[in-house]
């Protein structure tokens, strides 16, 4: 409720001071070229694939390192854990 009664305030605040200037500033709006879109989605993607392996690289050295580690707690106590019983 209190989301949609600030959205409110903000229209009816942006009607009533709405003055010249910002009328003659809105007549200066100019429409993005037609690859503008295309580009800002191409850099999010680029910058989210590069998130995205980075994580997974993390997330491959870790289980490698859990699985060493799994192996030297093996060699050093004798036996085998419980997945590897089955």
């Amino acid at each position: 409720m209190a989301g949609n009664e600030n959205h409110t305030r903000e229209s009816d605040l942006s009607e009533t001071e709405m003055g010249a200037p910002i009328r003659e500033l809105a007549d200066l709006r100019v429409s993005p070229d037609s690859g503008f879109f295309g580009r800002i989605r191409g850099s999010i993607d680029r910058r989210r694939l590069g998130s995205e392996l980075t994580d997974l690289g993390w997330n491959g050295v870790l289980a490698v390192m859990v699985q060493f580690l799994d192996f030297a707690i093996q060699i050093i106590t004798g036996s085998e854990t419980e997945n590897k019983r089955r």
